[in-house]
């Protein structure tokens, strides 16, 4: 599945992420991203994350691959959930300045909405950064409304 280019930035801009994983029982752990990308053309994101805050999920990750990732905008509560299967990464540097940039950005979109940034700060690490590879394989709108939960066609 190939993302379109308006979903595409929509990823990239300072949206709060939050990636889903389950072990082989079926036990939950999340991990708040710090970053993503699109893979041109490829039908993959790229999500750094905190391998030393959030251990379980990148060992569930390890273990079944699979993954929900949610992105949602902070301003309006735009969002999308994308599921499909991954696989982890140590992060490279190019990776870590993408999650530096990204973290400036929405600590400054919290800040303009009112979120302190040292109420913010936490939330967002990329201490022993790892880049989380989704191979896309659903679209969910995921915005509060009617249309929530809908499966979105024709993003391929």
């Amino acid at each position: 599945m190939v993302l379109d280019a308006e979903l595409a930035r929509f990823i990239a801009s300072p949206v709060m992420i939050i990636i889903g994983t389950r072990d082989k029982h079926n036990r939950a752990a999340i991990a708040r991203g710090a970053g993503a990308t699109v893979l041109k053309g490829s039908g993959m994101v790229e999500v750094i994350v905190s391998e030393w805050q959030w251990p379980d999920c990148i060992a569930n990750i390890h273990a079944t691959g699979h993954i929900a990732a949610t992105f949602v905008r902070p301003s309006d509560y735009v969002a999308y959930q994308l599921k499909g299967r991954g696989t982890v990464r140590t992060a490279a540097e190019e990776d870590i300045r993408l999650s530096r940039r990204y973290v400036v950005d929405i600590v400054d979109t919290l800040g303009g909405l009112g979120v302190e940034p040292q109420l913010a700060a936490p939330w967002i690490v990329n201490a022993e950064a790892a880049v989380i590879r989704l191979a896309v394989e659903d679209v969910y709108l995921q915005t509060p409304g009617p249309g929530a939960g809908a499966r979105l066609r024709g993003v391929a």
